[in-house]
C-alpha cells in the first residue's frame, strides 16, 4: 500500500474547513457539515474510521460536547458507527430508515420524549434494581460520583467525595447553601453529559438490549433535553439545583438496596418533576 493512499493521521483535509456559526441548532449544523464531509470522505480514513472529538471540534471550532452531539445525531441516522474503544466509523450499511428531527424545544417535543421516557426509564430503573451486578451498580455509582463533582465543583468545602461508593455506603448529599455556591462558581459547565451517562448507566444495569439500543438511538434528544433542562434549573433557582441532585441520590439508593419499587419510584419521581420544572420555562418564554 502506498502513502498516497493512506489518509495521513492528522485530517489534514479538516484545517479547510471554516468555522461554525454560533447557532441555537449548532449541534443540527455540524451534524450536516460532518455529512457532507463523510460523503465526499474528505474526513474518512481507509478503514473508515472518523477523525477524533478533539480533531473535528478544533477543525469546526465548536466544543466538544457539540461535537458528541452532532455524532449522536448521525449515529441515529445510521450514518455513524461507534465501536468500543476504538472510535466512531462510517457505517458501510448506509442509512437507517426511520428518522426523527433533531428539535426537543417546543412544548410538544418535550412532552412526547418525557412520555417515552417514562415508559423506557421507570421500568429500567425497576430492572436495575433487580438485576445489577457488582460491575453495573459500579458504572452507575461512578456516573453518579462524577455527576455530583460536576454540580458540587467549588462548593465541597466539608471535603466529602463519593468517588468510593459501595452499595452500603452513604451518599454525599448538595445541600441548598453549597449549591448555590456551585451554581456561582461553575456555570460554564451544565453538567448535561455527566446526567445523562448517570441514566444510561442504569439503563445499560436493567440488562435489556431494546433500552440500551433505542436509548442510544434517541441519544442526542435525550442530552439536548437534559442539557435544557440543567441550565433552566440552575437559571431559576440553587434550590432546584439541590433537589436535582436529591432526586438523582434516591435513585441510586433505591437500586443500591436492591428495591425495584423504591427505585421505579424514585425514576418517576424525577422524570416528572423534571417535566414541571421543563414546563415553567415554557411558560417563561411565552
Amino acid at each position: 500500500m502506498t502513502d498516497a493512499v493512506k489518509k495521513p493521521s492528522t485530517f489534514a483535509a479538516l484545517r479547510g474547513e471554516p468555522p461554525i456559526a454560533r447557532a441555537a441548532t449548532l449541534p443540527a449544523e455540524v451534524a450536516e457539515r460532518l455529512r457532507g464531509a463523510i460523503g465526499r470522505r474528505d474526513i474518512v480514513a481507509d478503514d473508515n474510521k472518523l477523525p477524533s472529538e478533539a480533531e473535528l471540534a478544533q477543525a469546526y471550532g465548536v466544543s466538544r460536547p457539540v461535537i458528541r452531539e452532532a455524532m449522536s445525531l448521525l449515529k441515529a441516522d445510521g450514518l455513524v458507527i461507534a465501536h468500543q474503544g476504538r472510535g466512531q466509523y462510517v457505517n458501510p450499511a448506509g442509512s437507517n430508515v426511520f428518522r426523527l428531527e433533531p428539535s426537543v424545544e417546543s412544548s410538544e417535543d418535550l412532552r412526547e420524549l418525557f412520555e417515552f421516557l417514562l415508559s423506557v426509564e421507570v421500568p429500567a430503573t425497576r430492572l436495575a434494581a433487580e438485576r445489577r451486578d457488582p460491575q453495573g451498580l459500579q458504572a452507575i455509582q461512578q456516573a453518579y460520583a462524577r455527576l455530583y463533582d460536576v454540580t458540587n465543583q467549588g462548593a465541597n468545602v466539608s471535603g466529602e467525595s463519593p468517588t468510593e461508593l459501595s452499595p452500603n455506603a452513604g451518599v454525599a448529599t448538595l445541600t441548598p447553601k453549597r449549591a448555590n455556591q456551585a451554581n456561582e462558581a461553575h456555570e460554564a459547565n451544565d453538567g448535561a453529559d455527566e446526567d445523562g451517562e448517570f441514566h444510561r448507566a442504569i439503563v445499560a444495569a436493567s440488562g435489556n438490549r431494546y433500552f440500551i439500543a433505542f436509548l442510544d438511538f434517541l441519544d442526542s434528544r435525550v442530552r439536548r433535553m437534559i442539557r435544557l433542562a440543567r441550565r433552566n434549573t440552575r437559571t431559576r433557582s440553587a434550590e432546584w439545583v439541590w433537589q436535582v441532585q436529591q432526586e438523582h441520590e434516591a435513585i441510586l439508593r433505591a437500586i443500591q438496596a436492591g428495591d425495584p419499587d423504591a427505585a421505579s419510584e424514585a425514576a418517576a419521581a424525577h422524570l416528572n418533576n423534571a417535566a414541571a420544572r421543563l414546563a415553567l420555562y415554557q411558560q417563561d418564554r411565552r
